[in-house]
């Protein structure tokens, strides 16, 4: 029994094709400056136009949070100019949805045909059940191959 169990398992490894390998093609880790941990992202969409020069990325976290990404005009390594709520959005889920960025940045560290990479600090300001001000930090990468 043993034996046809150890025989079922390897055939059925040797019959994995890497093509069938579903790869992650987005990444975001974010989180509130002042939590310890990353929010549990559950799903990610991003992508990277090199002819445009546009990437955009969406998260939806594990309770219900959300960021998006939108950055347009992407030639080079470097901090992003003059960022916007238009360009990178949180929201936790419950009481905190930001209309406005306050201040901070979002660095490109790597960028080529495929591959996008960078992190961020930004500061939003907040209204929605009183007012409230919070910075979120992380990073994201979307691939493209």
């Amino acid at each position: 029994m043993k034996m046809m169990l150890l025989i079922a398992l390897v055939s059925f490894f040797i019959s994995c094709k890497k093509e069938g390998t579903t790869k992650p093609y987005s990444f975001v880790s974010v989180k509130f400056i002042e939590d310890e941990d990353y929010i549990f992202i559950e799903t990610t969409e991003g992508s990277w136009n090199n002819n445009q020069k546009i990437a955009m990325l969406n998260a939806t976290g594990y309770k219900n949070e959300r960021f998006g990404l939108y950055l347009t005009n992407l030639r080079d390594t470097g901090n992003y100019l003059n960022p916007s709520i238009n360009n990178i959005s949180f929201t936790d889920g419950v009481d905190f949805i930001p209309f406005k960025l306050n201040s901070g940045f979002i660095h490109i560290s790597y960028i080529d045909t495929l591959t996008i990479r960078g992190d961020f600090r930004v500061t939003f300001k907040d209204n929605f059940n009183g007012a409230e001000i919070r910075t979120i930090i992380g990073g994201f990468a979307i691939n493209t191959y």
